[in-house]
Parts: C-alpha cells; structure tokens; sequence
C-alpha cells in the first residue's frame, strides 16, 4: 500500500510537472510572437 501511495504521489508530481511546463512553452510563443510582431 505504501509503494502505491508513493507511485500515485509520484504520478501527480510529473503531470503538475508536465502541465506547468505546457503552461511556461505557451507563454514563450507568445511573448516571441509580441516581439516578432514588432
């Protein structure tokens, strides 16, 4: 039980992760494409 609650806490970590990191490209591309846009 305790290796399961580790793994899903794991799991968690990663796509929060994941999901910020979408998060961060997206403002990226859109802070290049202000700039090109200039």
């Amino acid at each position: 039980k305790d290796l399961k609650d580790a793994i899903e806490v794991l799991m968690a970590e990663k796509r929060r992760r994941i999901s910020t990191e979408e998060k961060l490209e997206e403002h990226i591309d859109f802070a290049t494409e202000l700039i090109l846009a200039e």
